[in-house]
Parts: C-alpha cells; structure tokens; sequence
C-alpha cells in the first residue's frame, strides 16, 4: 500500500506568477494541483485547511484590493497604514 499523495494549499493571488509557478511545479511532479485560497477571501472570511494539507502562504502583493483590505488606503504608494498592513496581515495569517 503507498502512501497518499501529498496536498498543498496556497494561500496567494490566484493570477500571480508566484502561485501560477508553484501550481506548475506541483502539476509537474506529478501531484494533484495545490487549492488556492484567494487573498480576498481568506482577509474577509478566513480559511480552513485539511487535516494533512501542506500549506505554502504567498506574497498578498501586486493586487489592488487586497493591498486595500490590509492597507485601508487606496493609493499604494501611500506611506500611512503600515501598522495596519502588518496588523491585518499577521491576523490573517494566524
């Protein structure tokens, strides 16, 4: 009896070129494509994983709304929210 493959999630930007490489690479060794958990929602809803679910978090960068939802500012290039940024990140993440 082998053992079950091994599942990934990855919490990221569904069209950024870090979660399109990492789900290519996965693809390519032979594994069952990672689930992709939007930045969007996992920031209004949060996320549940798997039991035995590897899960990768990417970069919640190069996305306008989601630099919003943490930033609470609309221009990026903004030095106010910081704080915030950093604040509503690790909440996240946690």
């Amino acid at each position: 009896m082998s053992a079950p493959l091994p599942r990934f999630a990855v919490v990221g930007n569904p069209d950024n070129r870090r979660v399109t490489l990492f789900t290519a690479a996965v693809r390519a060794a032979g594994l069952p494509a990672p689930r992709v958990l939007p930045w969007r929602e996992v920031l209004r809803e949060g996320a549940r994983f798997a039991p035995g679910e590897t899960v990768r978090i990417d970069s919640p960068g190069e996305d306008a709304e989601v630099e919003r939802l943490l930033r609470g500012a609309s221009d990026p290039a903004r030095v106010e929210g910081t704080a915030r940024w950093y604040a509503r990140f690790s909440d996240a993440v946690r």
